[in-house]
């Protein structure tokens, strides 16, 4: 067997996400592993700049158009959503102050007054409209276009109101508006691209300069709809690739904040006892996408052969350091909704059964395929080769494939050249909305991977229009049985992300999305 020391030392590899509760627009703690010192009452400290580090910059920071986790990370400081989730995912207030439901198809929001963009112009129900019809527009290609497939029409009855008609139910629709961030209505006269480079939100931040690959500086929106916040004069994210380096400027204090890349890290951490550790069960499963477009990959048999030759346990204590658990699409964390990793198909090792319909296939001597990763995410990285490694006992050539991030999206996105990918897990705020945004062939990530399933299709559009919590689960347990049988996707393992700070970063708490919602309340102790 492998190991993980053996893997890092022939990789060179160097070296997250996390549990709140929103309450009236403030986040207070979920207990002692989601927050920082948080119980120790103090009066906050106005002032200061957080220093967080991270080991990719975004390409682009457009909030609709940029899939990418290290874009979702800093376009939530700066964009606010129309409705937020608390810890439990349950949908409260954000731009949206409260909302009603006439009947089972329309929704009508009533806007929070007095919010203001950053260029200081006042939010209206246009702006909300204008920034559903840019995620609706395929011209954009954004991420989270599948969750509102289903509306029919959207109306500005006046500056405060909002109203969407949706062409059939869809249970998770209020949870889907937590993707719905707000860009002034204006911007449809600016570039196509404007976004990319220019921001314009009603987050906690704004922009003050973004230098790629360098660093990202934000500072405090002084209209900010949340009278009295942030705490913070400002947040700079540095973009360190090395997570090695990232640990030594924690450990000499000129980093604040940190999401570990790299669980191998934690254990040391822990010991040591100098740094504040954040510690949050995953809210989905990391995922290894795999291109249908392949001949090989178009062979249910084949996938199914890659998928019992993989040892997920090894995959996690490897690449997770055993920090989580092995997990199908939905993670533990969703009680009502995530599968045992008993009832899933080809989940267990079976190295004969997986050669046997490799033959059965037509390929009883295997073939050769690439692996893709970014160097940059050791999980990724250390999940390509130990994959390779796995597949090689039946025959298959995986060679890993290192790509920076922009080449990686490229070829997952636009070329299409490639055959698997690993990949990390993203935020399931509702079961429907990552199973139908994900898998359902309208959806954009779907038309990636080539990925398209009838029968599947027309599960995912009746979980869609049932709001039915019992029968919601028997649908969406079919679903992720059906979608681990034909090897959609190969899921792996539901880890634990690990926020790092120092000690005198006050009031963090961590959200389950992994996005930094929390730094509007987080402050400096000062001696």
């Amino acid at each position: 067997m492998i190991t993980r020391r053996e893997l890092i030392q022939g990789s060179g590899a160097a070296a997250g996400l996390a549990l709140a509760t929103r309450v009236d627009g403030a986040f207070a703690a979920a207990g002692t592993a989601g927050t920082s010192r948080l119980a120790r009452a103090q009066t906050p400290t106005a002032g200061g700049t957080l220093i967080s580090a991270s080991t990719s910059s975004p390409t682009g920071l457009d909030p609709h158009s940029v899939a990418l986790l290290a874009n979702y990370r800093v376009t939530r400081l700066m964009y606010s959503p129309l409705v937020n989730l608390s810890a439990e995912l349950v949908p409260i207030p954000a731009l949206a102050e409260s909302w009603e439901m006439p009947d089972d198809v329309t929704y009508i929001f009533h806007l929070r007054s007095g919010v203001t963009f950053h260029s200081g112009k006042t939010m209206t129900s246009a702006d909300v409209k204008y920034s559903l019809d840019r995620i609706l527009d395929e011209a954009t290609g954004a991420w989270a276009r599948g969750s509102f497939a289903s509306v029919a029409s959207a109306e500005t009855p006046d500056d405060a109101t909002f109203k969407v008609t949706l062409s059939s139910p869809f249970s998770g629709f209020i949870a889907a508006m937590f993707n719905l961030l707000v860009v002034p209505a204006e911007i449809a006269d600016q570039p196509a691209d404007y976004l990319m480079t220019n921001v314009d939100g009603t987050g906690p931040f704004m922009l003050e300069s973004w230098t790629p690959d360098v660093d990202l500086k934000l500072v405090r929106h002084p209209g900010y709809w949340e009278a009295g916040l942030p705490y913070l004069d400002g947040v700079t994210i540095r973009v360190i690739p090395e997570e090695n380096s990232i640990l030594s400027a924690l450990e000499t204090g000129e980093i604040d904040h940190y999401v570990l890349e790299d669980n191998k890290s934690y254990a040391p951490l822990e010991s040591e006892g100098t740094l504040s550790l954040v510690t949050i069960p995953a809210m989905g499963t990391n995922v290894v996408n795999i291109n249908h477009r392949k001949e090989e990959l178009q062979d249910e048999r084949v996938r199914q052969a890659l998928s019992l030759a993989m040892n997920r346990s090894e995959i996690l204590q490897i690449a997770g350091s055993d920090v989580g658990v092995v997990s199908g699409p939905i993670p533990p964390t969703h009680q009502l909704y995530s599968v045992p990793v008993e009832e899933l198909a080809f989940y267990e090792t079976n190295i004969e059964q997986a050669k046997a319909l490799l033959a059965e296939a037509g390929y009883p001597d295997g073939f050769s395929l690439d692996i893709l990763y970014i160097p940059t995410y050791p999980l990724m990285e250390l999940s390509a080769i130990t994959l390779a490694a796995q597949w090689a006992e039946i025959g298959i050539k995986a060679e890993p494939r290192s790509t920076d991030i922009g080449v990686w999206l490229d070829l997952r996105t636009k070329t299409y050249d490639y055959y698997i990918s690993t990949n990390l897990d993203f935020p399931t705020i509702d079961p429907d909305v990552y199973l139908f945004d994900t898998f359902h062939s309208s959806s954009a990530p779907a038309q990636w991977d080539a990925w398209s399933d009838p029968e599947i299709d027309a599960l995912l559009e009746e979980g869609h229009a049932t709001s039915d919590v019992e029968a919601r689960q028997a649908i969406f347990a079919e679903i992720q049985k059906l979608l681990v049988e034909r090897c959609a996707a190969f899921w792996t393992y539901a880890q634990n992300f690990v926020n790092v700070l120092q000690p005198d970063v006050m009031g963090f708490v961590a959200h389950p999305s992994g996005y930094p919602l929390g730094y509007d309340r987080v402050w400096i102790e000062t001696a």
